[in-house]
C-alpha cells in the first residue's frame, strides 16, 4: 500500500437538509460506504477502514448530528429521507457510485433503508448489530434520555458516563481510546452538552420508522450479511435471524465480540467484510 493511498483525507458536502457533512476517504479500489450508529462517529470505523483501504476506497461520514456533522432539522422518518440525497451527495462529490455499503446499528436502519428503495444502486449490504425491527428496546442510558424532563435533567450525568465507558466491559476498554472518546463526544461539549446529547437521541419514535422499514425489506436486492455479535447487550440474535429471514438470499454471521465490535475487533471485522467482498 502506497502513502497516498493510505492517506486520510477529511472532507464535507451539504445538502438541503444538513449544512455540514463531514467524512472521511482513504485506500484506492471498489468503493465503500460505512455507516456508524448511536452514540459515535464515523471514527468507529477508523481502523477497520485502515486495514482494508488496500484494496477499497473507504469512506466514512459522521452520520448528521455526529462527529463534526451538523444536526438535521427533521425527525422520525425524514432522517431516512435525507439519507438519499446524502449518499447521492457523497457520490457525486467523491466521482463515484456507492454499492457497497457496510453499517452498525442506527447507521444499519439508514443502509437497509436507502438499499431497499434504491435496490438497483447496491450489490453488497452489511447489516450488523441491525435494529431494524418495531419491537427493538432502546438501551436504558438512551431510554433516560428521550424521557421528557428527566431526561434533560438526568443528561448532565449520563453524558460524562456514556463517553467514558460506551457501555464496554473491561475486557474491551483498552480498544476505546481517548481519540474515540473526543470523537464520539465532540458534538457535546460545554454546559448544554447533555442537554444537546438529549435532543439528539429524541430522533423519533421506533415504531414510526421500524414499522414502514421491516415491510419494505423484502425489495432489498443486494447480497446481504447480516451480523449478530455474541455479547450484544442491545441488538438480540432473534432479530438479525428476523432480518436474514425477510431479506432474500441474506445470511446471518455470527462473530465473538459486544456492540461496537467495529472499534473492539476491526481486524475480525476486515476480515469477515474483504471474505464477503471476494465472494463471487
Amino acid at each position: 500500500m502506497n502513502s497516498s493511498s493510505a492517506e486520510i483525507r477529511r472532507r464535507s458536502v451539504h445538502t438541503g437538509d444538513c449544512s455540514h457533512l463531514s467524512y472521511t476517504i482513504r485506500g484506492c479500489g471498489e468503493p465503500i460506504l460505512f455507516l456508524h450508529g448511536f452514540p459515535t462517529s464515523g471514527m468507529l470505523w477508523d481502523e477497520t477502514a485502515r486495514i482494508l483501504s488496500d484494496r477499497f476506497t473507504c469512506l466514512c461520514p459522521d452520520l448528521p448530528g455526529w462527529g463534526e456533522s451538523s444536526p438535521l432539522a427533521g425527525r422520525g422518518t425524514a432522517l431516512l429521507e435525507a439519507s438519499i440525497a446524502i449518499i447521492e451527495a457523497l457520490e457525486t462529490a467523491c466521482g463515484f457510485s456507492i454499492r457497497r455499503i457496510v453499517s452498525s446499528d442506527a447507521g444499519a436502519v439508514i443502509a437497509a433503508y436507502y438499499a431497499a428503495v434504491r435496490s438497483q444502486q447496491v450489490d453488497r449490504l452489511v447489516l450488523m448489530s441491525a435494529p431494524l425491527w418495531p419491537d427493538f428496546k432502546i438501551p436504558w442510558p438512551m431510554r433516560i434520555l428521550r424521557t421528557p424532563l428527566i431526561g434533560t435533567a438526568a443528561s448532565l450525568f449520563i453524558k460524562p458516563f456514556m463517553f467514558s465507558r460506551l457501555g464496554l466491559e473491561t475486557r474491551y476498554q483498552r480498544r476505546y481510546t481517548d481519540a474515540h472518546r473526543r470523537s464520539f463526544s465532540h458534538p457535546f461539549h460545554g454546559l448544554l452538552g447533555g442537554i444537546n446529547l438529549a435532543r439528539r437521541v429524541r430522533w423519533g419514535d421506533p415504531q414510526e420508522v421500524m414499522i414502514p422499514l421491516s415491510r419494505i425489506l423484502p425489495s432489498i436486492k443486494a447480497r446481504t450479511l447480516v451480523i449478530h455479535c455474541s455479547d450484544d447487550q442491545a441488538v438480540p440474535e432473534s432479530m438479525a435471524r428476523r432480518s436474514a429471514e425477510v431479506i432474500p438470499g441474506a445470511r446471518v454471521l455470527t462473530l465473538e465480540g459486544p456492540h461496537f465490535i467495529p472499534l473492539t475487533h476491526p481486524d475480525l471485522v476486515a476480515h469477515h467484510l474483504s471474505d464477503f467482498f471476494a465472494e463471487a
